[in-house]
């Protein structure tokens, strides 16, 4: 079985912020969009330390993207989705 395609820290903003209103389960798989390019894919987030995250959390986890091949090369620690 592969690995991640890379580990980020994600913060789940708060509704007021523009974000979530309702928890994130560990396995959720939202769209990524990166600033390089307007191409988007699905990337599952795996959260290292529990199973749910709240708006307002920050949390460590593991990305497996659909499409890693798009991006191979592009991604530099620092970049923001």
């Amino acid at each position: 079985m592969k690995g991640p395609d890379f580990i980020a820290k994600l913060i789940y903003l708060k509704s007021e912020q523009e974000g979530r209103s309702t928890p994130v389960a560990s396995g959720y798989r939202p769209q990524l969009k990166f600033d390089f390019t307007e191409m988007q894919t699905s990337g599952q987030q795996i959260f290292a330390d529990r199973e749910l995250v709240y708006p307002g959390d920050e949390v460590i986890a593991n990305i497996t993207m659909l499409s890693p091949h798009f991006y191979f090369g592009k991604l530099e620690q620092g970049d923001r989705v």
